[in-house]
């Protein structure tokens, strides 16, 4: 049980699926049975996923009952990086990145699926990236036409530019 206690690490190695979140949140609620000691989230390199999902796992990562630092390792893309903003402490290796992309993915799904109900496609994708942009916004202190540029560049951030945007907190050395 003492190793168990001592193991409270939980990594994202990729897509963020319905799965993923599932698992997650089963390892969060028996790491908090166990004990309210602070859990790390670590981000190795992932691409995200859908934007329900990553703003359900960023949900469940900032209420946490025990304290959630967040660590990307490599890269935390468009859902990864809205995840990554849940943990109260927020780090980053030195030669890591961010990069911020909205709902184009499923807006083209949608075209595709849906053409004949353009206007509620595109109410939905607003929806959507309005929902990515509070997280940001919330989390960084950034202005709202900032935040909607960067996603509209799919701006790639390095480890210092997160901190200097107050995207993470700490950088830290790579392992």
């Amino acid at each position: 049980m003492n190793n168990l206690v001592g193991e409270r690490k939980i990594i994202l190695e990729n897509e963020i699926k319905l799965k993923t979140v599932e698992q997650i949140l089963k390892k969060l609620f028996k790491f908090q049975e166990l004990s309210l000691e602070p859990i790390i989230f670590e981000i190795n390199e992932s691409y995200g996923g859908p934007v329900i999902l990553s703003i359900i796992l960023y949900q469940i990562l900032r209420h946490s009952v025990a304290d959630i630092t967040t660590i990307v390792r490599k890269k935390a893309e468009s859902g990864a990086l809205i995840a990554f903003q849940g943990g109260k402490v927020r780090k980053i290796c030195k030669n890591a990145t961010l990069k911020f992309h909205w709902t184009e993915t499923e807006l083209k799904k949608d075209f595709v699926m849906n053409f004949s109900s353009l206007d509620s496609t595109m109410s939905y994708v607003e929806k959507c990236n309005e929902q990515l942009y509070g997280v940001i916004i919330e989390s960084s202190g950034l202005v709202w036409t900032k935040v909607i540029e960067f996603f509209q560049q799919k701006k790639v951030v390095s480890a210092r530019e997160a901190v200097r945007l107050n995207l993470a907190d700490q950088i830290i050395d790579d392992y």
